[in-house]
């Protein structure tokens, strides 16, 4: 199993839902669930998403995959965004 964590910040929420629409169908195909995400224990603006993958192989092929490639435009105008990738 592996996580990825994403900590955002909104740029833009028309074009976070028109992210969410092009990636969903990716990440559904390799096979990835969401996960509970962790919470701030601060005052941050960022929000926090996790998904569950079934490895770290099915990630990385998920994330270098040209189904999600063609999303990352989209996500780069949505949001400021970091990404934790972790074996589980």
């Amino acid at each position: 199993m592996a996580l990825l964590v994403v900590l955002f910040t909104v740029r833009d929420h028309d074009l976070l839902d028109e992210y969410k629409r092009l990636a969903a169908p990716s990440i559904a195909a390799a096979g990835a669930r969401s996960a509970p995400a962790p919470m701030w224990l601060d005052d941050s603006e960022e929000e926090v998403v996790a998904f569950r993958f079934p490895s770290r192989d099915a990630l990385l092929a998920w994330w270098h995959s040209s189904a999600y490639q063609a999303s990352v435009p989209t996500r780069e105008r949505a949001m400021d965004a970091r990404f934790l990738f972790l074996d589980g």
